[in-house]
């Protein structure tokens, strides 16, 4: 029926016909057999299709498809692939490599002349002999290498040199080496190989291994298409190493890929991974940029950390201001004034939030050679073409999905019950408030809503008659987007129910702001929906809120302008999500206009509105809060932990843990603070 000619030629569904117009030549196959997506049970289910192409987990066609995370079949993958890499496996092997490499009884292909960068691995060995104080290291070339590379760097410390092809030979006659250096271009051999190949590496290794990977296809064709190369190239490496990894659960390992010997430090794409390089804290820089609502997103992350920590106050020229694309990978949007942040010796993470930190924390992460591991939070700065290790943004963001990057119900806080219970005790006289206590959180007028006197007072009038009929009493903490004038007609309609108050205009010079007693004692919160820090930070106790939405602002030409720009993100992002399915009811794989509205999405040149409705949606859907109906908030259906989710994948990424969930391991706890 299906002769391989026949196959070359037609098309799917003529050759299904000729089987079925033969009555008696087909029957039915139990359908354990051919579970596709959604459809999978847990026992039952002997082989899992993963049918349509943009959701499969393991991504084989970037330069087809935007992949999306597979809900239904993502975690079965996922896990199956850990266990075959825990367990050492590889298609093929040493003993039984693949059919090219037999052919060829493993003589390189020499079309592929060596790519060696001395400069570059040189640097980067030296750095992890440092700072690992190993006594051996073994170099792995295409030629030998071994003076030009190793000469005055290393010292009096041994350093062997051994030819690229022994590796597929006598390899159980290599002794182990607390370093391997590679300076010999892998890609000589065929990818069905490399895997073993690089586990053969790993298995030599007690501390780390370096890597420098030619990419050929980076060098030529348009910009698209070199980043493309790129981009195929880091996910490819990226997984042979992490399975090697697994498998070798002491080693390190960096890897440098660059399109050619010649490269700009800014072209080399730089990856890393396995086990932390030293037994030690890490060493953090945090980044601010004057903004509170993102300094405490960086705070909240580095204290559930509990790392030392060194803080960088970054002040910004007119070139901060600049769209990010023009000042990329760069410090010149920094003042004079700020911290230094040219090491080294440079930190083995970076924690920085908003979009002005971004050029300066991928600048840091090429500058160090791939030491520095970035965590970026914000929704600027985690798209696919942006160069950090984990990103973390609110799912309310719309932001197209990244593997890299993990969505929060909120942005992170720096609240914490630590962090309650020390202002519990600062605090202790607000427990003289009569029960229910209800903290009014205010934001103010911003460049979307405006709150106004008008609406301070109705705020004031609801909360006040609610409390009133409770038996109750109210706390009050004002922001410095809060008018004079609003701030004043809400404690007039507060009146004596208001048993404490904090006014940004009025108390801004004090000391003491009694913000985290409000939500350390509080039973309950009202919260302006305009805030998403507030927001976040009332979710984050686990108590009852209530939002109360204020009016949009649609006066100027720039409101216009920023609300035509959001309801276009939101229709690109609504064909980009879209589940069009073919005639058997399937949904098809992602083309033509979809595809064109997801790459819009995916590289960041459009975003969706990030609407404050999409943040409150998003939080009464969790069960996290309800919006304000004059009522005292009911108590949450969920509980809110998101920093403790991501400090857990900050472990993970820095070797400090095997997965997630597990507890640090290896670093001895630090208070955040103490190094402020």
């Amino acid at each position: 029926y299906w002769p391989i000619e026949r196959v070359y030629r037609g098309r799917k569904y003529p050759l299904i016909a000729a089987v079925l117009a033969d009555e008696g030549a087909y029957g039915h196959l139990d359908e354990c057999w051919n579970v596709r997506d959604t459809e999978h049970v847990e026992g039952r289910t002997k082989c899992y299709h993963y049918t349509i192409l943009h959701y499969q987990p393991w991504r084989p066609l970037p330069e087809r498809f935007y992949y999306r995370p597979n809900v239904e079949g993502g975690e079965l993958w996922e896990n199956l692939e850990k266990e075959a890499d825990a367990a050492g496996f590889q298609v093929f092997s040493k003993q039984r490599p693949s059919f090219r490499f037999k052919e060829t009884g493993g003589v390189l292909d020499e079309s592929q002349s060596p790519h060696f960068y001395p400069n570059l691995v040189s640097k980067i060995g030296a750095e992890l002999v440092e700072r690992t104080s190993a006594e051996t290291t073994l170099l792995i070339h295409d030629k030998d290498h071994k003076e030009e590379i190793v000469g005055n760097l290393w010292g009096s410390r041994s350093t062997d040199a051994l030819a690229l092809q022994s590796l597929t030979e006598k390899t159980e006659a290599i002794d182990q080496a607390d370093g391997i250096v590679m300076t010999a271009n892998l890609n000589r051999w065929s990818k069905e190989d490399l895997p073993w190949i690089i586990d053969e590496v790993f298995s030599k290794a007690k501390r780390f291994v370096v890597l420098a990977v030619h990419v050929p296809e980076a060098m030529s064709g348009s910009v698209a298409k070199r980043k493309l190369a790129m981009t195929k190239a880091a996910a490819w490496w990226s997984w042979a190493c992490k399975g090697a990894a697994a498998h070798h659960k002491s080693v390190y390992w960096r890897l440098a890929l660059m399109p050619s010997k010649e490269s700009s430090l800014d072209d080399v794409t730089f990856l890393s991974g396995g086990k932390h390089v030293s037994d030690t804290c890490p060493t953090v820089w945090v980044l601010t940029d004057e903004k509170p609502g993102h300094s405490t997103q960086s705070f909240g992350l580095i204290r559930e950390l509990s790392w030392p920590f060194e803080e960088k106050k970054l002040r910004f020229n007119t070139r901060g201001e600049l769209p990010n694309v023009l000042v990329k990978g760069t410090t010149a949007s920094l003042k004079g004034t700020s911290d230094s942040v040219e090491g080294p010796p440079w930190p083995d993470l970076v924690i920085a939030t908003g979009r002005r930190t971004v050029p300066i924390s991928e600048w840091i992460r090429q500058e160090s050679i791939g030491r520095t591991r970035t965590v970026q939070m914000g929704r600027i700065g985690t798209s696919m073409n942006d160069r950090f290790d984990i990103g973390v943004a609110p799912a309310y963001a719309g932001l197209y999905p990244d593997p890299r990057r993990l969505e929060t119900a909120t942005p992170i806080t720096r609240v914490c019950e630590t962090g309650l219970a020390e202002a519990r005790q600062i605090w202790d006289h607000l427990k003289a408030a009569t029960h229910p206590r209800v903290a009014l959180l205010i934001g103010g007028t911003n460049a979307e809503h405006e709150f106004s006197a008008s609406c301070a007072k109705k705020l004031g009038e609801e909360v006040a008659s609610m409390v009133k009929r409770e038996g109750g009493s109210v706390f009050v903490s004002t922001s410095r987007r809060t008018s004079k004038a609003a701030a004043d007609a809400l404690l007039s309609a507060l009146g004596d129910v208001c048993f404490h108050a904090h006014v940004w205009q009025r108390d801004m010079g004090s000391q003491e702001n009694p913000y985290m007693g409000y939500l350390a004692v509080a039973d309950a919160f009202v919260v302006t929906g305009e805030s998403a820090s507030m927001l976040a930070e009332a979710c984050t106790t686990n108590k009852p809120v209530a939002i109360f939405p204020i009016p949009s602002r649609l006066r100027g030409l720039r409101a216009w302008i920023r609300s035509w720009g959001r309801s276009l993100g939101d229709a690109v992002a609504e064909i980009a999500y879209s589940k069009p399915t073919n005639r058997r009811g399937i949904e098809r794989p992602q083309k033509g206009l979809q595809r064109f509205c997801a790459g819009l999405l995916a590289k960041g040149l459009v975003r969706t509105g990030g609407h404050s409705s999409r943040l409150h949606e998003s939080l009464i859907s969790r069960g996290l809060a309800q919006k304000f109906d004059g009522r005292l908030p009911l108590p949450p259906k969920s509980k809110l932990n998101e920093v403790r989710r991501v400090a857990d994948r900050v472990r993970q990424v820095l070797g400090f843990q095997e997965d997630e969930g597990e507890t640090s391991k290896s670093c001895p706890s630090s208070h955040a603070e103490s190094a402020q």
